[in-house]
């Protein structure tokens, strides 16, 4: 649909509506007037009437009500008039027969009329008193006649009306879409690439506004276009000088390249040295309480061997006793016989020999013990202290966490309460050594930061998703917690709150290298006065235990 005929029909629709409302208006207005009209126009005859014929009831002048009657009938519209007395029986009457032959029913108002007739009556009274009454019809067919003219009138009007809307839209139509067709060239010759088009502006409306608009943008896509060849121009001129640039560039990177290369493998070398460094220095943190982890099970070994040794040289009397004995219990009387066991029995008594064979095996058993924590103890400074040959190999982390509670038991113990809930069997393919410096420096730490004695808790389980099976070790403290300002910078290398000598900044940094070596993740949560949490991810293939 072209926009002259969408402008012709919306301001049609438009004239018709208003033209509906206002000839619905007009119309109901008239009507209701000309009911008003007719009903005053009924109440006033039939009152003149009734008032003009009162005294010739009253007389019973039946010569004067005719001529009244016949004068009344000269009235525009009067069919008929009867003049009744009070007991209903006629004095006079007039008007066509067919009409005074029918049954007088009286109509209220207009609204009450069927039969085109107007039938009205009027009581004839003096003092409150009915001495008689008129019955009257008036004829409503002038009325309807007006309505019905009216309501031609108003279709002429309303269909003349439109026709001039109708020419005028038209005209309107014309003048908006030749204007239209002007900015449609217009644009076309603009995509067409010509730019020095202008269109000339004929009018001050809108359409002129919109035209001027257009110069406008087709000055600016001009300047633009220009503006565009010359950085087209300067860009070819760059491109003849960007290949030896780019060949000087080129030999100058691959430079670059050798010395990041050597760079790399210098900065690989320094970053093992400082990993093992990290390991050493916290090696010397824990070397007095693991010295002091050692030189317990060591005394109480030493006071077994020196109680033993006692024990040893009473063995060593009553056997040299029992051995006299019977070297010469057959060349001895059964006196001295007796006498010398009453002596051996007495000597068995007063070194308590049965305290000392059940002491004895208790001695043993703890001395074993002890040798094995000692063991114990050497054995996880060695894996711990060796320098790491990036060997992969699989490994059980329980093992892992498990030894290192172990190497640092005698400052845990003393620290805080220790919490494990550690799964079996949590294989991955991993460095042991580095891995346990992970959970070294993580546990100190998590020590360090519980200035009351407070709980570490230790959590280690497998966690299989959709898409791949995982090891989670989580560990936590009831310690101060660490500010969510310090939370975005904690693995950063050399950063750390603690006092000057006391920490190097790198443990964290290096931590989480390792773990990322690892191709595993490292995450912390932590919150002011109620303590942090560290935790770690691996990757796994391998879930072997049953949590059935």
């Amino acid at each position: 649909m072209s926009l002259r005929l969408k402008t012709i029909l919306g301001v049609g629709l438009i004239e018709a509506i208003l033209l509906a409302v206002l000839i619905t208006t007009v119309l109901n207005y008239m009507r209701l007037s000309n009911e008003e009209n007719l009903e005053s126009y009924v109440a006033t005859t039939t009152t003149l009437f009734a008032t003009t014929t009162k005294d010739a009831v009253l007389s019973f002048d039946l010569a004067s009500l005719e001529n009244f009657v016949e004068e009344i009938l000269k009235n525009q519209g009067v069919l008929y008039v009867r003049i009744l007395d009070s007991d209903s029986n006629l004095l006079a009457s007039g008007g066509e027969r067919e009409y005074l032959d029918k049954a007088f029913i009286t109509d209220k108002s207009y609204s009450d009329v069927t039969d085109k007739i107007y039938d009205a009556e009027k009581l004839i009274t003096v003092d409150n008193i009915t001495y008689g009454r008129i019955e009257m019809g008036i004829s409503t067919e002038q009325i309807e006649k007006a309505i019905v003219k009216t309501k031609k009138l108003a279709g002429a009007i309303a269909a003349l009306e439109m026709l001039l809307v109708a020419l005028f839209s038209f005209a309107l139509g014309i003048y908006l879409t030749k204007q239209l067709k002007v900015l449609q060239n217009s644009a076309r010759s603009i995509a067409a690439g010509d730019l020095d088009h202008k269109i000339e502006i004929k009018t001050h409306d809108e359409i002129g506004e919109v035209a001027d608009s257009f110069n406008k943008m087709i000055k600016s896509l001009n300047e633009a276009n220009k503006k565009s060849q010359q950085y087209h121009k300067e860009l070819v001129d760059l491109n003849k000088s960007l290949e030896d640039r780019v060949e000087r560039r080129t030999t100058k990177i691959l430079e670059q390249k050798d010395k990041l290369e050597t760079a790399y493998d210098e900065l690989k070398q320094t970053q093992q040295q400082l990993v093992q460094s990290e390991k050493m220095a916290s090696i010397g943190q824990l070397a007095a309480g693991v010295a002091h982890e050692i030189n317990n099970p060591v005394a109480f070994i030493k006071s077994n061997l020196s109680s033993l040794t006692n024990y040893i040289q009473t063995y060593q009397e009553v056997i040299e006793k029992q051995q006299s004995l019977l070297n010469e219990v057959q060349n001895l009387p059964s006196e001295k016989i007796n006498t010398q066991i009453e002596a051996i029995k007495e000597f068995w008594e007063e070194e308590d020999i049965d305290f000392i064979n059940e002491d004895i095996e208790t001695l043993m058993k703890e001395s074993i013990n002890g040798t094995h924590r000692v063991i114990e103890i050497v054995k996880g400074l060695k894996v711990y202290s060796r320098a790491s040959d990036e060997t992969m190999e699989e490994c059980d982390l329980s093992t892992c966490l498990q030894d290192t509670l172990k190497m640092l038991s005698n400052e845990l113990k003393y620290s805080c309460e220790v919490i494990t809930k550690i799964e079996p069997l949590l294989i991955t393919s991993c460095d042991r050594s580095k891995i346990t410096q992970v959970f070294t420096n993580l546990i100190v730490n998590a020590v360090q930061a519980m200035e009351t004695k407070g709980t570490l808790t230790l959590e280690a389980f497998h966690n299989e998703s959709d898409s791949e099976k995982m090891i989670i070790v989580k560990i936590s403290d009831t310690g101060k917690g660490i500010p969510k300002e310090n939370l975005s910078k904690l693995f950063d290398p050399f950063f750390t709150t603690k006092p000057v000598g006391e920490g190097t900044g790198l443990g964290l940094s290096i931590s989480q290298g390792i773990i990322e070596d690892h191709n595993g993740t490292m995450t912390v949560e932590s919150e002011i006065d109620k303590g942090t949490c560290f935790t770690l991810s691996f990757k796994t293939n391998v879930i072997l235990n049953d949590k059935n």
